[in-house]
């Protein structure tokens, strides 16, 4: 199990370039950026977030982006299939301490696009809520020891 939000994590291009704006409010934040996807060099990438906090411990978040446009590049950095999705995500998040606990429901949609050569679409639904207890000190010479 991966705990980095579940298997479908790397199905997000959270690390790209572009500009993001971010606004909060009291219990409502709001973020939107314009980006390259999949380091694609071409900024056709919108992503939105919503989140509502309810109190300290219990946020519930929307999360949505997707290629605007089209692009046909296809590299190891940079899959065909990935760089032209749409994704959703509805997330909770509880939190007291050092616990977190953080279901999500994921939304994955490739449109059929011939002309650059996605032959058949695909789409993904999966519901996450991966288990994981880590317990870390450090040693007197500062490296990083403790129980995963």
């Amino acid at each position: 199990m991966n705990i980095e939000r579940g298997l479908l994590w790397n199905q997000e291009n959270a690390v790209n370039r572009g500009i993001q704006l971010n606004y909060a409010h009291k219990k409502l934040s709001t973020s939107f950026s314009w980006n390259d996807g999949f380091y694609s060099n071409r900024y056709s990438w919108l992503w939105g977030s919503l989140s509502y906090a309810f109190n300290a411990s219990n946020t519930l978040a929307f999360v949505a982006g997707g290629n605007a446009g089209q692009n046909t590049k296809n590299t190891l950095a940079t899959p065909l299939l990935l760089n032209n999705e749409e994704i959703y995500n509805l997330l909770y998040t509880y939190s007291h301490g050092h616990w977190v606990i953080n279901p999500y429901f994921q939304y994955t949609n490739v449109p059929k696009n011939a002309s650059i050569g996605i032959l058949q679409g695909a789409h993904t639904k999966r519901w996450r809520s991966p288990g994981h207890i880590q317990f870390q000190t450090r040693n007197i010479a500062g490296s990083p020891s403790g129980i995963h």
